[in-house]
């Protein structure tokens, strides 16, 4: 009876699972070097009680975000998913058609889609049909106020330090994190 009890304890204080599904953004980079413990999903895995997967890979397109979630995730529950894709599709309508085939599939109530923002401001399509995306499916659509000093100056498409920090303070505040 004892071991049950302890085994019902253990269950109920297992620590929320996020998983963060994107591209390259999802890491820091460094001297031109992507580094998995300095991005956003790192910096929430820190300020957290929780495990944060992060599976974001260079040049990761709304498409392959979906085959790498069927192919791993399936049926796996998670509090929370946090996706931040679109700008490798090139194509606003394919992010459009993916996400609409992918988020019904995600085994979570709390899907966050992240806006894209760059200092180049040149992601208003993207944004304009991932808002609609999350307005069709009942995700979130955030908007995380990064200015320029928060990507990195060779590239103005990856984050600094203070952009993943940003993103991972306006996610803590702005959500159910």
């Amino acid at each position: 009876m004892r071991f049950l009890l302890i085994l019902i304890f253990l269950a109920g204080c297992s620590k929320p699972t996020i998983l963060c599904l994107g591209d390259s953004t999802l890491y820091a980079r460094n001297e031109g070097v992507y580094l998995d413990n300095n991005g956003f999903p790192t910096k929430l895995e820190e300020k957290l009680n929780a495990t944060v997967i992060n599976d974001g890979f260079c040049g990761g397109t709304a498409y392959s975000i979906l085959q790498t979630y069927v192919a791993k995730y399936g049926d796996r529950h998670f509090e929370h998913v946090i996706i931040r894709v679109g700008y490798c599709d090139h194509n606003p309508e394919n992010v459009r058609t993916s996400l609409n085939l992918l988020i019904p599939r995600i085994n979570s109530e709390n899907v966050i889609l992240l806006k894209w923002e760059t200092p180049t401001n040149e992601t208003d399509e993207l944004n304009k049909v991932l808002k609609e995306v999350a307005e069709n499916t009942q995700a979130k659509f955030l908007e995380t106020g990064l200015t320029q000093n928060d990507f990195r100056v060779e590239d103005k498409f990856h984050f600094t330090q203070r952009g993943a920090n940003k993103i991972a303070e306006v996610l803590i505040n702005e959500t159910a994190l």
